[in-house]
């Protein structure tokens, strides 16, 4: 169990300068496996500086940022074309944890942060969060009052 928790923590003293692969598949609006293959190219060997922690790889945000602007096949996917929208919500006033992380993509971490320091406006009754659609809707677009 000591390996899991040292490589819970090196994956997160990496966690504001570097994207995992489904995070830089969203961002360009491609599927997981996509972006997989973007890092295997030449190209992506070259420009894009990984790192592995445990089964995951992760890139350097700066070298992402130069790689897309060494190609021209790829470009960032508008902020709607990256959000999956939710189609059928549990109850459709309020978002569970799960279906943010789900639909949205965050990490459940990110997310309960995010909760516990107030930055996402929530309801939490017990151990489990509700958050108000609404509010959230509006955080995503930029609209928030914060």
């Amino acid at each position: 169990q000591n390996h899991f928790v040292k490589i819970k923590e090196k994956a997160a003293a990496l966690n504001g300068n570097y994207l995992t692969i489904p995070q830089i598949g969203r961002k360009l609006g491609v599927s997981r496996n996509s972006a997989h293959g973007i890092v295997k190219t030449k190209n992506g060997q070259r420009l894009l500086e990984t790192v592995r922690v445990g089964d995951f790889c992760y890139v350097e945000a700066g070298s992402f940022s130069r790689w897309l602007d060494s190609q021209s096949k790829y470009r960032l996917a508008p902020v709607e074309e990256r959000m999956i929208q939710l189609r059928r919500p549990k109850n459709p006033a309020y978002y569970t944890v799960e279906e943010i992380c789900r639909f949205y993509g965050l990490r459940h971490s990110e997310l309960y942060e995010k909760l516990a320091s107030g930055d996402i406006p929530a309801i939490r009754t017990g151990k489990t969060w509700r958050i108000r659609r609404s509010e959230f809707d509006e955080i995503l677009t930029g609209r928030s009052k914060k």
